[in-house]
């Protein structure tokens, strides 16, 4: 018990930052300034507002799901702080308790592989503290740090089922599972499952023949049950990534800035120039240089476990490189190209490295390999000569690996304080921290980190009903620089642009209408950025019909051409731009001189059959008010189109109300951006949604003054709760059955006591 104590003592003194008040964790690096902070603000509001989950985000790309984004981690166990703090100490607090989970986790997996505990306590120090998580951190990636944490819990967890069959194990293993899904971090998610199905068929022969069917059995159903207990978190997902852009594969988004052979120059020093160098933890190959001499250990030590985390260890670097072997990879391996960027293994070899430290440390607290370990230092001094006559920083290499050296040469005279020696080697961990990744670690309050402007105030959603769009321009050829896409949640902002891993297909081929004119410009890979250019905007009918009541840009713009009307300029607005941090710069805002509305009546309806038909008519409609309706199943003979009046009378997260007042039948067109689960009712009645030119939605009207509410439902969450529900029952039911069976086996007898 003192040595997990020890673990979230350290993990919580070193990130003592963290305990500021009114501070959150800050860097100018990072997205959970720049976007993961605008999802919990929506998830937020939508608990206070509406008293309900977030199943929608309004915030970017005219809106899109918000529970079934996995950056938004809504139902991970750690997000339930943000129903308590405010969110710069929520999110403090998440960090912290990340770390101490990945000490932790590991701490328990080094336990169960090593013999020597003292070699667990180091894995976990190495772990918790790696340059690589902590640059994770600096980073921003929130949604990653979990799935780094539970890496090796899931191992421990199969390890500990295949080793003791029994239903709580069993259900331990399910537990664990459903975590790693309810996380964020997908693609981590992803790579750890591929090492641990390699591990799985690599150990299985460990298993005894007659336990091996049971084994299997027990692992099946675990895995079934851990999916149940996710469904309400990767159902919906699976939905919302089957609708985005991420279905359309593409090897060059795949590779994004492949890594160089040059870049293992970063194997020594992380060379991140003190954070000033832009995504310096991309292709970054730094594991911890100061472990080499154990790794050398391990491998000397002669052990298969040593020869299998090495073998795998290199065979993941190999797929970070472009490559026959990758790109077999993304063509036949199933989902393997739905992510991008294959240096994210990085994080999987970070762990098997880590591991591979500690069997070193584990054959240094052997005598028998005292010898051995004699002709390892003597190799590895003179390597680490010549690494320091051409390293970057050779003082901060030199000073850890002779502290090191020193440490091994203190085991080989004094054989027998060894796990003293080990003990000393956990010193380590914290000497490559202190001199490497302490430096990144600060906060700033949040006021400076969102800095509040008078344009915020203008285009919220308290001023307005209507959304905002980011206009390019010939300098400044994005609108990224006016108000940061991804915080615009976070100001209660609704935009026409956007940034997701998981943008909406449909979304963008609607986009890329407006822009281009024309259905064929629409790319065939996953679109991330939803950027707009003054010199790309062909239909401008099309901008209004998404409510873009509001246009801003960094440069003076003709837009009045697309109807819009100059009515301030902002000289030095605070604005946060990803890499630079915060600085001042031009805004000038615009506002839409005839908006269409929040909803508008159409002029005509077209039935269309499928989506490709629908993207056609799109292209090829005249006007935003002739209505394509896809699936439409209703007489149109009685409409008059005669038009009428609608107001959006409320605007929430989930949930929108309209008065109505409709000269005779008519059909109106929504703003909204269509995704199953939209659901109507007028006036207290249901009534059926149209997807409607593409990417909005419609319904039918009748004459008369109404009450129209539109609800964001997620029937998929629905689905994923019953699964839930009976997955618990399950566990519970096989749980109650053992403790049963427990109570009824036989006692043993006492002995009568004889005389002598």
């Amino acid at each position: 018990m003192i040595r997990p104590l020890l673990i979230i003592l350290v993990g919580t003194i070193l990130c003592y930052p963290l305990w500021t008040p009114r501070q959150i964790i800050y860097s100018k690096h990072s997205d959970i300034i720049a976007q993961h902070l605008s999802l919990k603000a929506v998830g937020q509001r939508a608990i206070h507002e509406e008293g309900s989950l977030a199943l929608w985000d309004p915030s970017m790309n005219g809106g899109a799901p918000a529970l079934a984004n996995p950056q938004s981690m809504y139902l991970f166990p750690f997000d339930l702080l943000y129903l308590m703090f405010p969110l710069e100490m929520a999110t403090n607090l998440i960090v912290l308790l990340n770390v101490l989970l990945a000490g932790l986790a590991m701490y328990l997996l080094g336990s169960q592989v090593f013999s020597r505990s003292a070699a667990a306590l180091f894995c976990a120090l190495a772990y918790m503290l790696s340059y690589r998580y902590f640059s994770l951190i600096y980073a921003g990636w929130l949604n990653v740090l979990s799935m780094y944490a539970l890496t090796p819990l899931l191992f421990w967890g199969y390890r500990t089922l295949t080793r003791r069959l029994t239903v709580a194990h069993l259900a331990i293993f399910a537990a664990i599972i459903a975590l790693c899904f309810l996380q964020g971090g997908i693609q981590q998610l992803y790579y750890a499952g591929l090492a641990l199905a390699v591990y799985a068929m690599v150990q299985w022969r460990q298993i005894p023949r007659p336990n091996r069917l049971r084994a299997f059995t027990y692992l099946i159903i675990a895995g079934l049950l851990g999916l149940m207990l996710s469904a309400p978190a990767h159902l919906p997902r699976l939905e919302y990534v089957s609708l985005s852009t991420r279905v359309d594969t593409d090897y060059s988004f795949f590779l994004d800035q492949v890594p160089k052979l040059s870049d293992l120059r970063t194997f020594c020093d992380p060379a991140d120039e003190g954070g000033d160098r832009d995504e310096f933890w991309e292709n970054n190959f730094y594991f911890g240089f100061w472990m080499l001499p154990l790794w050398v250990c391990a491998v000397v030590g002669g052990s298969r476990r040593a020869l299998l985390l090495t073998a795998a260890a290199f065979f993941m670097l190999l797929l970070c490189f472009d490559s026959v072997v990758l790109k077999g990879f993304f063509e036949y391996m199933p989902g393997f190209g739905m992510f991008r960027r294959s240096t994210r293994l990085l994080l999987l070899i970070q762990f098997a490295l880590v591991l591979l430290a500690g069997s070193g440390v584990a054959a240094i607290g052997s005598n028998a390999v005292a010898k051995k370990l004699v002709i390892s230092i003597a190799t590895l001094t003179t390597i680490v000569v010549g690494i320091l006559a051409v390293g970057p920083r050779p003082g901060a290499t030199f000073l850890v690996l002779s502290g090191l050296l020193v440490a091994m040469a203190m085991m080989c005279w004094f054989r027998r304080s060894s796990t003293a020696v080990v003990g000393l080697l956990c010193i380590l961990p914290l000497v490559d921290w202190s001199m490497r990744v302490a430096p990144l670690i600060s906060t700033e309050p949040i006021e400076q980190a969102f800095a509040h402007h008078a344009v915020h105030d203008v285009v919220g959603r308290t001023a307005t009903d209507g959304r905002v769009i980011a206009i390019g321009g010939r300098s400044v050829p994005n609108g990224r620089m006016t108000i940061p896409y991804g915080m615009a949640g976070f100001y209660d902002i609704n935009m026409i642009n956007g940034f997701s891993s998981t943008t909406l297909k449909h979304y963008i081929e609607y986009l890329e209408v407006l822009r281009f004119g024309t259905r064929h410009a629409t790319p065939k890979r996953p679109v991330i950025w939803t950027d707009v250019n003054f010199r790309q905007i062909a239909r401008p009918d099309l901008l209004a019909a998404l409510d873009a009541r509001y246009a801003v840009a960094n440069e003076s713009l003709p837009l009045h051409e697309l109807g819009y009307e100059r009515i301030d300029r902002f000289e030095r607005a605070p604005v946060f731009a990803l890499y630079w941090g915060r600085i001042p710069v031009p805004i000038e805002l615009w506002r839409l001189t005839k908006p269409l509305g929040a909803a508008y009546f159409a002029t005509s309806i077209k039935p269309v059959e499928d989506v490709k038909q629908s993207l056609v008519a799109l292209d090829e409609a005249v006007a935003v008010t002739d209505a394509n309706v896809l699936d439409l199943d209703r007489d149109i003979c009685a409409i008059g189109y005669r038009g009428g009046r609608v107001r959006l009378a409320y605007r929430g997260i989930n949930r929108y109300e309209y008065e109505v007042e409709s000269a005779g039948d008519n059909y109106l067109i929504f703003s909204q951006i269509w995704y199953p689960g939209w659901a109507a009712t007028v006036d207290g009645q249901p009534t059926r949604v149209y997807r409607t030119n593409h990417a909005l939605i419609g319904c039918l009207v009748p004459g008369g003054k109404h009450r129209l509410v539109l609800q964001m439902t997620s029937p998929m969450l629905g689905y994923g709760v019953v699964l839930a529900i009976a997955a618990g029952i399950v566990i519970v039911a096989l749980m109650i059955k053992t403790v049963i069976s427990i109570g009824r086996r036989p006692g043993r007898v006492k002995a009568p006591n004889l005389p002598s």
